[in-house]
């Protein structure tokens, strides 16, 4: 029963919408309305400033460093705070507070990593900056690189759970890129779209 009540802990934690918060806060705006129409930090960033913008990657961070401390700290299974980090994705990116829209979950899944195992993170962001130079996109190689994340963290240890819910996590967030992927995707099949 505390192992269900954690997973749904973590889902209410990752559905705090603090670039929402932050942007009505600051700027009396809506960060939904606005550029990319995401809560989270970097559309907060651009548009409703610096400041709002720093609090909300810090809190979406905490958001996901924290669904894995309490999962590591109350539970003995040992894959529940995989589990539990994707209960926190999935609330960042579909919040119930927020008619089940939200952000990316980067800020999360990053606050989450270096919560897990810190030189992780830049194993990771090395390999999509790689990623990013060759398909000059880095939006799109984020969205696509994230996969990179599940077999980084196997690699820290070689336990199931880091790959199957890793890439459950890396597919929520995939979700989030897939017009930026498809729109890529689609110019290089049809370079002549280009031109036009």
């Amino acid at each position: 029963m505390i192992d269900l009540l954690l997973v749904l802990i973590s889902y209410l934690l990752g559905s705090i919408p603090s670039g929402f918060w932050f942007g009505k806060l600051f700027k009396h705006r809506d960060v939904r309305d606005v550029g990319t129409k995401s809560t989270g930090a970097v559309n907060t960033f651009v548009f409703v400033g610096m400041l709002p913008g720093v609090l909300t990657l810090a809190v979406d961070m905490i958001k996901g460093a924290l669904s894995v401390h309490l999962a590591h700290t109350f539970s003995h299974l040992p894959w529940l705070p995989m589990a539990s980090l994707c209960a926190c994705i999935l609330g960042h990116n579909y919040s119930i507070f927020m008619r089940f829209r939200g952000g990316k979950g980067l800020a999360s899944l990053v606050g989450a990593t270096l919560y897990i195992w810190y030189p992780g993170i830049f194993i990771i962001a090395f390999l999509i900056i790689m990623a990013g130079i060759l398909m000059k996109d880095f939006n799109v190689a984020t969205g696509l690189g994230i996969f990179f994340m599940p077999p980084v963290l196997f690699l820290f240890d070689q336990q199931w759970y880091y790959l199957v819910f890793g890439t459950m996590i890396a597919t929520l967030i995939m979700i989030k890129y897939r017009s930026a992927i498809t729109g890529w995707f689609a110019k290089r099949h049809h370079p002549e779209s280009q031109e036009e």
